[in-house]
């Protein structure tokens, strides 16, 4: 497939996942207040999580094809944390259809409320005949990156094992006993018993062959003797022609039974293939091959230009950002000198600029000890009192169907970076997918200025 391709698989699995969103309900506004669920069934919350557990499914298979497959860098990077993200989807609501599968016929409580049947073989069979789907939607592939980004240690651990192998057993393979055990007895065969059954097959197999061609020897001699004995009579046209069409039809069946035999027997392997399919698949292997080969140099080039552009953007942004940043420091003294202070050093403001960075994380520091020890004590205390009297746990409460979350927040965070950055790019003349220099720039950037701000206040 050529790289546009992948860009439009790309592309559909972001609107599938923007889609499945918005069903989830990222759009709602959180109001800080715990929201109350709603007055939903087993079996509805059962098919809610199930269909977008087959429908990120999909999204999965696709992001993985397109990280696997495409060259550009930068576009693997996004994918792969956008297919991070839908993995962890993935097992939240595994977990979910698990935690509220519903009961059926044989444990369904005759009196009583209605209470989930935590069960790990979900049934979904009902769900994909109704979305008209294969039971292969429910096979999850293993991304082939887990593989690839530890391939060194992979190959390591490969290594030292061989090598204790030839070290201690001094072998490259160690072939285990198979542990099979079969109802039926099986005698021990000798190789003079197999030969024997092999040769009395083989002298069957030509005995009905030459049968066979005994009987169609006869037969054409039989024939022939007929229509010598026969008297040629004058044949009608009309006779003749269905004749000849009757005659016709048997061939044509006689040919396509030898046909269907034929592929039948390719089928089963038992006769060579006559298409291409052989020489396509090397084709695609070796297609294949080459792109993983372009991925590496890609991203090692990609790399490259992140270490050198921190000294291009050391060069060219560098001296506005350092005049931006004593202007900073000058107004703050010039401040402090209006207000009758005369600081000695830039101490202070620097704490000011830390303070207003992070205001949250500075006033959450200090009080996190005690209440800490308090729960500790409420938990001992509460344990102490269920070893006396315990009690029955409190009902499951029914699942919020919609709703905003930190993982379905990050996942759209996601979506709009690459509705802004990557959906409308044009690249029809990038063929090699080589790196953005302004993104990776823009990946740099921070780090080049927060360097920067660190000389300064060595200075």
């Amino acid at each position: 497939m050529a790289n546009a391709s992948y860009d439009l698989m790309w592309q559909d699995a972001m609107a599938d996942l923007n889609e499945q969103l918005h069903v989830e309900g990222i759009d709602e506004e959180d109001d800080g207040k715990k929201q109350e669920s709603r007055d939903v069934t087993i079996f509805q919350a059962f098919q809610h999580f199930a269909c977008l557990y087959i429908k990120y499914l999909q999204i999965f298979r696709r992001l993985e094809t397109c990280y696997d497959s495409m060259i550009h860098p930068q576009k693997r990077i996004h994918v792969k944390n956008i297919l991070e993200l839908v993995i962890r989807r993935i097992i939240e609501l595994k977990h979910d259809l698990v935690i509220w599968n519903p009961p059926n016929a044989y444990t369904r409580i005759p009196k009583g409320p209605e209470e989930a049947f935590p069960w790990e073989y979900v049934h979904l069979d009902d769900i994909l005949v109704d979305l008209k789907l294969s039971p292969e939607t429910l096979e999850i592939p293993v991304p082939k990156y887990f593989r690839e980004d530890n391939s060194k240690q992979l190959d390591q651990r490969d290594r030292l094992v061989l090598g204790y192998m030839r070290l201690k057993l001094n072998t490259d393979n160690i072939y285990l006993d198979d542990q099979f055990t079969s109802a039926l007895p099986i005698e021990d065969m000798t190789l003079d018993k197999a030969i024997e059954i092999i040769q009395r097959n083989e002298r069957g197999r030509q005995g009905m062959e030459r049968a066979r061609l005994t009987k169609e020897a006869r037969d054409k001699e039989r024939q022939g003797r007929m229509y010598e004995a026969s008297a040629q009579v004058e044949m009608d046209g009309d006779i003749a022609a269905t004749n000849i069409q009757r005659i016709f039809r048997g061939f044509k069946n006689r040919q396509a039974a030898r046909i269907e035999r034929e592929n039948e027997l390719v089928f089963v392997g038992m006769r060579p293939r006559h298409d291409r399919v052989e020489t396509l698949e090397a084709e695609m292997k070796i297609a294949y091959t080459k792109r993983k080969q372009e991925q590496k140099e890609n991203k090692e080039l990609y790399l490259k230009a992140l270490e050198d552009l921190k000294d291009v953007i050391m060069d060219e942004e560098g001296p506005d950002k350092r005049e931006n940043l004593r202007e900073e420091r000058t107004l703050w003294v010039t401040d402090e000198i209006a207000q009758e202070k005369f600081p000695e050093d830039l101490t202070e403001f620097y704490a000011t600029k830390v303070v207003q960075a992070s205001p949250e994380d500075a006033a959450d520091t200090k009080p996190t000890k005690k209440p800490e020890k308090k729960a500790e004590k409420k938990a001992e205390k509460k344990e102490k009192g269920s070893k006396k009297t315990p009690k029955e746990e409190p009902p499951r409460e029914m699942p919020k169907l919609q709703g905003k979350t930190e993982l379905t927040s990050s996942m759209f965070q996601y979506v709009k970076e690459f509705e802004e950055v990557w959906e409308n790019r044009d690249e029809s003349e990038n063929f090699q997918q080589r790196h953005d220099v302004e993104l990776a720039k823009d990946v740099v950037r921070p780090g080049v200025f927060e360097e920067i701000e660190d000389k300064l206040m060595k200075c």
